[in-house]
């Protein structure tokens, strides 16, 4: 019965000791927003980013007014063709971005969901599934710090049941 015990209150100090440390390696972090901080670290929610996550991630798709020049590649022909694009956030929820002009305009605005990595970078996209024209657009990306491009994957399905995977790559002005 006493060795039980004994082992117990090992466990227990154990426990309390890391989260003792835990608290301790989050003592001098302040995260903005009532983000979490562990193991020292900050823990950003979807669309801020940084070391304290004071920046909000749709900032850098802002950038240069918005304005982006668009490549288009489809696995068909392109059913409509973009040299432009323009990016706003949506205000009343910074985690949304639109994506005006792709697909000549036929598609504005894309609405796309900036989700923070675990590296505090509001660099991926969702785009959820969402009415286009005369059909369906949906996909994925990503914004590239290196190169300060944005990286799309679309499927945009038409109506009349065609099905257009296109890469679009937004490159800043």
């Amino acid at each position: 019965m006493t060795k039980g015990l004994i082992k117990i209150l090992i466990v227990m100090a154990f426990y309390a000791g890391i989260s003792s440390c835990e608290k301790q390696s989050c003592k001098n972090v302040s995260c903005a927003n009532g983000q979490e901080c562990v193991t020292g670290k900050c823990v950003c929610a979807n669309g801020t980013e940084g070391s304290d996550c004071t920046t909000a991630s749709y900032l850098k798709y802002e950038r240069n007014s918005g304005s982006w020049y668009v490549s288009e590649s489809c696995n068909q022909v392109n059913p409509y063709t973009s040299t432009n694009a323009f990016i706003q956030h949506n205000s009343a929820n910074p985690q949304q971005i639109y994506i005006n002009n792709l697909f000549g305009g036929n598609c504005s605005p894309i609405i796309a969901v900036i989700y923070t990595t675990s590296n505090n970078e509001g660099n991926t996209l969702q785009i959820p599934s969402q009415n286009c024209s005369n059909g369906s657009i949906s996909g994925t990306g990503s914004y590239d710090d290196a190169t300060g491009r944005i990286y799309l994957q679309l499927d945009f399905l038409i109506n009349n049941g065609v099905d257009y995977q296109c890469n679009e790559t937004l490159s800043p002005y």
